[in-house]
């Protein structure tokens, strides 16, 4: 993995990245390499959402895309959320996959936070009548929770697989 913190970097292969470069992404043909303006702290807490292991699929890229957590090309879904058996690009299955009630929660208080935030704004800016919210938040609402609810569900998805977390189970003696 790469660092952004100005340090050199030793590739694999023996590949040294100089002082201000920081691996973002390693391939078969060799490291991308990136210059930084700016090498510092701030810099260094996107470190996870840009670097990722050599052959990992970042978890924010296949949340966002809604694809395969292992190659990042097969599709997640067959539907808008309907989870596929397995991946047809690299033959990964998905019975691992538990994302439980996670998504709903997360979609239920961002979508709470952001809908109330802007109802209350065109409220109080421009003072429509009832049926302009129930309208504007009626179609706005549910399409913004099923893609708010497709991202998360994948994010989760990835980040089940990257972490390989699983339930918990009591040791057999």
């Amino acid at each position: 993995m790469g660092r952004l913190d100005g340090r050199p970097h030793v590739f694999r292969g023996g590949r040294t990245v100089a002082r201000g470069y920081a691996v973002v992404a390693a391939t078969n043909a060799g490291p991308h390499i990136w210059r930084s303006p700016f090498i510092g702290p701030a810099v260094r807490f996107w470190e996870p959402f840009l670097l990722t292991e050599s052959n990992a699929v970042s978890p924010i890229y296949a949340g966002l895309l809604a694809r395969c957590p292992k190659c990042g090309k097969g599709q997640l879904f067959k539907n808008v959320l309907e989870l596929r058996e397995d991946c047809k690009e690299c033959g990964l299955n998905y019975r691992f996959v538990d994302s439980g009630d996670g998504p709903a929660v997360f979609a239920i208080f961002i979508l709470g936070f952001l809908v109330l935030g802007l109802a209350l704004y065109v409220e109080f800016t421009y003072e429509p009548a009832v049926w302009v919210h129930v309208v504007l938040w009626g179609a706005f609402t549910p399409l913004f929770a099923l893609g708010l609810l497709r991202f998360l569900k994948a994010l989760l998805i990835a980040l089940q697989y990257k972490n390989k977390a699983e339930e918990g189970r009591l040791a057999q003696d």
